[in-house]
């Protein structure tokens, strides 16, 4: 083979495969970054030669030959070729090349034949091995020499190609898109056509010439996969790899427009178009890599609605999909997955206008439909809304018409799920009882099948609040529901638990003995859990309860509380409710029969074992009253203090004061029971009823010893506006009785006269026992009085302390006339008494006076006859006075008068 024939093969191969090397930041690799690979050249057919032994006999030859011989020329010319293939030899076996020698061969060659035939060749023979040895600059120059000079060679294509790639090489753009637009002047049957027209494209691409580099480019693309060829899949590397660059610098061209807006105006017949969807994902797979996620979906939406009907539109939509997702862009995704359901639906548009059933786009369609009803379903459970509800509905009743899979029963049973948390319950029964009994085999079949137990429930109890006329009815199909499923799924962990609902809803039906009957089949069953034993025996004690056999009530509602957890107060108050019933039951069977002792036990036994159920404070509280009907202070004081302790905001708490104050005081405990009426006195809305509870408060403390105690309430009594006159009256003279008790004269004082300024202002309160009351008051206010009267002896002086004992004695009687003066027929009596004695006592003090000193025996008689004379008159005033009072009140035989009048005056009583 010649080496110039050689050259071109190897040319052809590097170009077909390789462009312009990549300059520094260049955006992506170009043909020239093939430049590089190894390419094998097949020598043509014949004996192996030994290029570098004739190398060596030729320039032996021009060594021998003179200059003027016709051998020199061609002599020459070969050695140059010979040079050319051993530095291409050497690079092909990975060694250094060096071309120097070609190169001066060639040069001068040309130097010594300035208008040979061939210069052109030489001219490009030379350019090559300047490029091969390194000098760009030179080879160019020669390049640039060769189609000057020789503008018809037919080399100028390859050589304008060549200069291209060089030109691009040392960045001269423009001068490189005119040497590649030379090129493309030869029409279609030029070899360098693809490859001029791709670097055409790169050269406007430098130049921001992007609509030219488009035209350039979609050029290419037309060439490789315009001829039906459209993904590329059957050409051979080299052109692939020319297609693959192609659109990456078409992708670039049109990030520099407007992006995939600008694709369509190149796409516009059908031969584009075919290819067009390569385009669309060049474009995006680059705002993939840049991170342009909104620009990457915008390019494979742009496509979808470009070519709705293409094949790729479903492939496209499904990557708008996966972008959003990753991104996390889940409102994009979610719309985006609305669009791919709506497009590509078994029955649309696209689907029929596929040549074959596509299964990937299919499972694609239902993952989405599923998705976007989940998504909705999600949403709904979030904002209760009924347009998420009609939402979620829409896209689950599509895939349940179209996608007939595995997981249609699980899809029903979802949207019955929907329904029933949206209160939509008679469309969740019917998609519930689809999903459990009409479904093909799923694993949620039983699930659906109870579910639409549940929901009955709830058309029950909107029957409740709506028409409840149609309960029973509702009931009844719920029942029949129930045994159904017990049928059906038998083995299925909650069956026991139906089966319990069906006992308390046949109890709900007023049958007592079927749902008996049933409630024993789930204590039966092996597999009735503790939720269903305890609705088993609940119903037996109800039915129990209701056939009027409290005890036998009483042991079922003792298995449900030990069945209860003790974390479940509900449950737990709700049967301790009933258990109290029943023995409270028990209790009032007891006491109608009149067993009192019996009665009080179950009543007790209430407060024990169900202490927080309403019927406990009853129950104590009848307890107490039969306790207390017994006599058993003791009892019925514990009984009612717990009632006041474990209940202590009940009505019968506050109300239960009397009773254990009775039990209290009873019980030998008066201080307690006055403590108990005190605080209940000040709860009572009846002022008279709190002033009566508070009366006997101060008498039961009067009883105990608590006299401070018993003083305060006086004090409250005596102070309040409202209370009676005779209570406030009785108040003080306790109070007063107090003070003298305790050595405090002035305060008895105080509050004596307090006693009768009050009853003297009385008005129409006033009364007999008042005003005896008053007069009382007045005898004690009198009695310091008398008593200093009576600390007066007649004794000598005797004027002197006659004189004294008179003006006392005046000062007393005068106290006595105005006890008088109250009005009270007692007090009358009483002071006429005190009077009378008063004379009396005033005549014997005359009498027994001392004598004067000095008196002479003889004269002594004389003098007691004058004493009697000054004591006759007082003597005689207190007969006149007791015999009136006789005559006013007969006195018995026998009594001391002062003491049986002094007695007569009652102390008003509560």
């Amino acid at each position: 083979m010649r080496a110039r024939d050689a050259w071109l093969p190897v040319v052809m191969a590097l170009a077909g495969c390789s462009g312009p090397r990549p300059l520094p930041g260049d955006d992506a690799p170009t043909l020239a970054s093939l430049a590089g690979r190894s390419v094998t050249v097949h020598p043509d057919d014949g004996p192996p030669r030994d290029d570098a032994r004739a190398a060596a006999a030729y320039r032996a030859l021009l060594a021998a030959a003179p200059v003027s011989s016709p051998y020199r020329g061609p002599a020459q010319r070969r050695l140059a070729d010979l040079e050319m293939d051993l530095a291409d030899q050497r690079s092909a076996d990975g060694a250094a090349p060096d071309y120097r020698a070609a190169i001066t061969q060639y040069r001068a060659w040309l130097a010594a034949h300035p208008q040979a035939e061939g210069r052109d060749a030489v001219l490009y023979q030379l350019a090559r091995a300047l490029e091969q040895g390194g000098d760009a600059t030179a080879a160019l120059a020669t390049l640039d020499g060769l189609v000057a000079a020789h503008p018809a060679s037919a080399h100028r294509d390859e050589a304008e190609f060549r200069r291209g790639e060089l030109l691009f090489a040392a960045r001269r753009w423009a001068d490189a898109e005119a040497a590649y637009s030379t090129v493309l002047q030869a029409g279609a049957g030029n070899p360098w056509l693809d490859r001029a027209l791709y670097m055409q494209g790169w050269s406007r691409y430098r130049l921001g010439r992007w609509d030219d580099a488009l035209d350039s480019l979609f050029g290419v693309l037309d060439l490789k996969l315009g001829n039906g060829k459209g993904h590329g899949d059957a050409l051979p590397r080299a052109e692939q790899e020319l297609v693959d660059d192609s659109l990456r610098v078409t992708a670039l061209s049109l990030e520099q427009r407007q992006g995939a807006a600008a694709i369509a105006p190149h796409v516009q017949g059908e031969r584009r178009r075919a290819y067009a969807w390569r385009v669309y994902e060049e474009l995006a797979a680059l705002y993939q890599r840049q991170g342009r996620v909104r620009d990457a979906t915008d390019t494979w939406q742009r496509f979808a609605q470009s070519q709705p009907l293409s094949p790729q539109a479903a492939l496209a939509r499904q990557r708008v999909v996966q972008l959003h997702d990753a991104a996390g862009f889940g409102a994009a995704a979610l719309q985006a997955r609305r669009d791919f359901v709506l497009a590509h639906g078994p029955d649309g548009d696209w689907a029929r206008a596929q040549a074959s059933s596509n299964a990937q786009t299919q499972a694609w369609w239902r993952e989405h439909v599923d998705m976007l009803a989940r998504h909705h379903h999600a949403q709904a459970q979030q904002t209760r809304a009924a347009a998420d509800v009609d939402a979620a509905e829409r896209w689950y009743r599509l895939a349940l018409q179209h996608a007939d899979d595995e997981r249609r029963g699980e899809r029903r049973f979802l949207l019955a799920e929907l329904l029933f948390d949206a209160g939509r319950f008679a469309a969740a029964l019917a998609a519930y009882d689809e999903a459990g009994y009409g479904d093909a085999d799923h694993a949620r079949r039983a699930d659906a099948a109870y579910a639409a137990l549940l929901a009955r429930s709830r058309l029950l109890d909107a029957a409740d609040a709506a028409d409840a006329t149609s309960r029973p009815a509702l009931q009844r199909q719920q029942l029949a529901a129930a045994q159904r499923f017990v049928q059906r799924f038998d083995a299925d962990t909650r069956a026991a638990a139906v089966l319990a609902n069906a006992a308390e809803l046949q109890w709900t039906l007023a049958d007592g003995a079927a749902a008996r009957a049933l409630a024993l089949q789930v204590l039966a069953r092996a597999d009735a859990g503790s939720e269903a034993r305890r609705q088993a025996h609940a119903v037996i004690g109800d039915v129990a309860l209701a056939a009027s056999d409290p005890a036998g009530a009483e042991q079922a509602y003792a298995q449900v509380l030990a069945l209860v957890p003790a974390s479940d107060a509900a449950q737990q108050g709700r049967y301790a409710e009933r258990l109290a019933a029943a023995i409270y039951r028990q209790g009032e069977a007891e006491r109608a029969a009149g067993r009192t002792a019996d009665a009080a036990r179950h009543f007790a036994r209430v407060g024990r074992q169900a202490p927080n159920s309403s019927a406990a404070p009853a129950a104590l509280y009848d307890g107490a009253l039969q306790l207390i009907a017994l006599k058993d202070w003791a009892g019925a004081t514990a009984a009612l203090q717990a009632l006041r302790t474990a209940h202590p905001q009940h009505p019968l708490a506050a109300s239960a004061a009397p009773q254990l104050a009775l039990a209290q005081a009873e019980g030998g405990h008066p201080r307690e029971a006055a403590l108990e009426l005190d605080r209940w006195s000040a709860t009572l809305a009846d002022p008279a009823a709190a002033r009566a509870a508070r009366w006997q408060a101060a008498e039961l403390f009067d009883r105990a010893g608590e006299g401070p105690r018993a003083a305060a309430v006086w004090q409250r009594v005596q102070a309040d506006p409202d209370s009676p006159l005779p209570q406030v009256l009785h108040a003080r003279w306790r109070l007063a009785e107090q003070a003298r008790a305790a050595g405090r004269g002035r305060d008895e004082q105080a509050l004596l006269r307090a006693l009768h300024q009050a009853e003297a202002q009385g008005g129409a309160a006033r009364s007999d026992a008042t005003r005896t009351l008053a007069a009382r008051a007045l005898l004690r206010l009198a009695d310091p009085l008398l008593t200093a009267y009576r600390q007066v002896a007649l004794v000598e002086p005797l004027k002197t302390t006659l004189a004294r004992k008179k003006t006392r004695f005046d000062a007393a009687l005068a106290a006595l006339a105005e006890v008088a003066a109250t009005g009270s027929a007692d007090a009358l009596s009483l002071a006429t008494t005190q009077s009378a004695a008063l004379y009396q006592d005033f005549g014997r003090a005359v009498l027994n006076s001392q004598p004067p000193r000095g008196l002479r025996k003889a004269d002594a008689p004389a003098y007691q006859q004058l004493l009697q004379e000054q004591a006759r008159p007082f003597e005689d005033k207190a007969a006149e006075l007791l015999r009136g009072n006789a005559e006013r009140q007969p006195v018995g035989p026998g009594t001391d008068p002062a003491r049986q009048t002094a007695a007569a005056i009652p102390e008003p009583r509560q």
